[in-house]
């Protein structure tokens, strides 16, 4: 039997009270972030409504060609979209889709909030809103091949399957597209599970032996993230020469991770001897790079080096070091990246590399670090976008400021918009709100106030430990 004393009595209801009030103000909170967000989005839907929707504002890619091209008004509803469906305002979330006039922009924002559904674990509700709202079949079609991939990701092959178009291909060809589902989400041993159901179709519609040559690339890649190493290099043996040396390199990569590295440097050794063996030229050169990329993910970063100098294309060349510095970076070799990017002749892909290299510090939470790679980057564009790269991940919320000084450097356009946006979401995870606003409320550009708002918004609807943020979706 328990006995208590008046003073554990006291104690314990003193807990309990305190325990009472967090959870009190905690919920009061939570429910004051819900309605001003509500507040803000519904002022951000109105000015949206105002702006031009016959203007078309376009990024540029490494070339300078334009694409994507769509209205202002356009890519802001596309992020109110995805803002009201992540606080779960489905109702609000359509009616900013359909704000947008022309239907192939419109379905932008329609993909907007389906993958805000499925990134709050509603499934079900994202399936039933893709088969009532895309107007073009694309869009339709991926939308669903990312519910499968959802479904694919919750262990839940049979839904994933029943929802993944089969493009009129047949059984074999649909169940490979679940495989391949399944080793994107990381479940390696049931995709080559399912991708032997697919051979047994194959087999039983006499048609094994085309389909598995068709597809043995896929084959092998699965076999060597499920650790079936003989078997991928039983396969390996059989294709053809030019792309024969890389998946050895990929191989070897499997087996280094498994801790096999005598045996990775024998696959690797062997890949090279094969690259040298091939005809100069563009096939011969990639494979150099391909094996360079192992070499360095093996932990030989000297052989991985060294073998670019094989490489006789100088873009070639420059590749494979960014390829290296992707590789090193992942590993939290900051220095080693550095000096790889230091190698590459072309300004331009010098600046790719530094943002690839910023982009992965900031996935690995190393913000402060990927903040200072964002200071080395020459080109505008470049270092505009892997400013909003960094800015977009939750640990960056207490860098915020650190990355608004570079706002002013992002020429006008879609991209200074869209930093407008992460940031003010950043600076509003890190409990910011009210200077926020206030700046939000002193822009003259209706536009810039507009995406402010939703960063504001997003930023308050965000949950520490979610698998939520501020840049997800497609970029708009």
């Amino acid at each position: 039997m328990l006995f208590y004393t008046s003073t554990h009595v006291r104690s314990i209801t003193i807990t309990c009270t305190v325990v009472l009030l967090v959870l009190t103000n905690g919920a009061a909170q939570e429910n004051h972030h819900a309605y001003l967000g509500s507040q803000l989005l519904n002022e951000a839907e109105s000015i949206t409504r105002t702006l031009p929707h016959n203007d078309e504002e376009y990024d540029l890619d490494i070339r300078g060609n334009a694409q994507d091209v769509r209205s202002t008004q356009a890519r802001v509803a596309q992020a109110l979209a995805g803002a009201y469906a992540r606080t779960g305002d489905i109702q609000g979330a359509l009616r900013a889709a359909e704000i947008v006039e022309y239907e192939p922009w419109r379905d932008h924002a329609y993909r907007e909030i389906v993958t805000a559904q499925l990134s709050n674990g509603q499934l079900d509700e994202a399936e039933r809103l893709a088969m009532t709202t895309f107007t073009n079949a694309s869009f339709l079609d991926m939308a669903l091949a990312d519910i499968a991939m959802a479904y694919a990701g919750i262990g839940d092959p049979e839904r994933a399957l029943k929802i993944l178009p089969d493009y009129g291909h047949g059984k074999a060809f649909h169940l490979l597209q679940l495989a391949l589902l399944q080793e994107a989400v990381g479940k390696s041993e049931e995709a080559f599970n399912t991708f032997q159901q697919a051979l047994q179709v194959a087999e039983q519609a006499g048609s094994r032996k085309s389909f598995e040559s068709t597809n043995k690339e896929h084959l092998l890649t699965l076999e060597v993230h499920s650790g079936r190493t003989q078997e991928a290099l039983e396969h390996a043996s059989g294709l053809d020469s030019r792309r024969k040396p890389g998946y050895l390199g990929r191989i070897a990569e499997g087996e280094a991770e498994q801790g096999h590295h005598d045996v990775a440097k024998k696959i690797l050794s062997d890949a090279l001897e094969l690259a040298r063996a091939m005809k100069p030229g563009t096939d011969r050169d990639l494979s150099f790079a391909q094996i360079a990329k192992s070499k360095t993910r093996s932990g030989d970063l000297t052989g991985g080096l060294r073998t670019v100098g094989l490489i006789k294309d100088a873009t070639m060349a420059d590749t494979a070091h960014i390829w290296i510095v992707e590789e090193l970076a992942r590993s939290g070799d900051v220095r080693g990246a550095r000096k790889t990017i230091d190698l590459i002749r072309s300004k331009v892909l010098r600046d790719s590399a530094r943002e690839s290299m910023a982009t992965i510090q900031a996935a690995r939470h190393n913000i402060k670090g990927a903040l200072e790679t964002v200071t080395t980057i020459k080109s505008n564009k470049f270092r505009s976008r892997s400013l909003i790269a960094v800015a977009s991940v939750p640990a960056s919320s207490q860098w915020w400021h650190s990355a608004l000084k570079h706002l002013d450097e992002i020429e006008a356009g879609p991209l200074q918009t869209l930093a407008v946006q992460v940031l003010a979401a950043a600076q509003t995870r890190a409990g910011g709100q009210k200077k926020a606003i206030a700046w939000a409320n002193e822009q003259q550009d209706v536009h810039m106030k507009a995406r402010a708002l939703i960063g504001i918004a997003d930023g308050l609807a965000f949950r520490p430990g979610e698998n939520s943020g501020t840049f997800r979706g497609q970029p708009n």
